[in-house]
C-alpha cells in the first residue's frame, strides 16, 4: 500500500470525523482541534491511501517559549493498517516539517508501560533517544518517558 503524507488541509471534509476519532484521548482531541486552527504549536498531517482514504494522523509543532524545540505530540494509525510503514511515514513527515521550519531538536513524551512499546520502538527507529524519566507520573509504577531527537 502506498500512502501520501499531506498537511491536514488536504483532508477531505468527510474524513475529518474519522481523523479526529484517531485522537481518542481528551488531550489528543484538543491538539487535533488546535491543529485545525493552523498554529505553530500544533499542526497536523495525514496519511492518505491511493484511494483517498485515511491511513493515519500525526500532530506536531513547536514548544512555546523554547527556541527551536519541536514536539511530536500524537501519532495514530487505525489497528487494521498498522505494521505497514504508515506510522514511520507519518513520523518522517512530521520530523521533516519541523526540520524545514528550523527545529534544533524534537521531544516526545509517552507512558513507560507495555502498551507504549510499539510507539517507543517506532520513535527509536526514527532516531529518538531516551532523555529522562519521571517515576509514577501516569499512575503508580508508570513513568513518563521523555525522548529527544536532535537535528543539529
Amino acid at each position: 500500500m502506498r500512502v501520501d503524507i499531506r498537511d491536514r488541509d488536504a483532508l477531505a471534509p468527510e474524513l475529518l470525523g474519522t481523523a479526529r476519532a484517531l485522537c481518542h484521548t481528551a488531550r489528543a482531541a484538543e491538539l487535533f482541534d488546535r491543529a485545525l486552527a493552523a498554529n505553530a504549536e500544533c499542526r497536523g498531517q495525514v496519511a492518505l491511501t491511493d484511494d483517498g482514504s485515511l491511513a493515519g494522523v500525526v500532530l506536531s509543532g513547536f514548544v512555546a517559549g523554547a527556541l527551536g524545540t519541536g514536539a511530536l505530540r500524537w501519532v495514530a494509525v487505525p489497528p487494521g493498517l498498522r505494521r505497514r510503514g504508515i506510522g514511520r511515514a507519518l513520523v518522517a513527515g512530521a520530523l521533516g516539517g519541523l526540520d524545514r521550519d528550523g527545529a534544533r531538536l524534537v521531544v516526545a513524551e509517552l507512558p513507560g508501560d507495555a502498551a507504549s512499546g510499539p510507539i517507543a520502538a517506532l520513535l527509536a527507529a526514527a532516531g529518538f533517544e531516551r532523555e529522562a524519566e519521571i517515576a509514577d507520573f501516569y499512575r503508580d509504577g508508570v513513568p513518563l518517558i521523555l525522548l529527544r531527537r536532535r537535528f543539529r
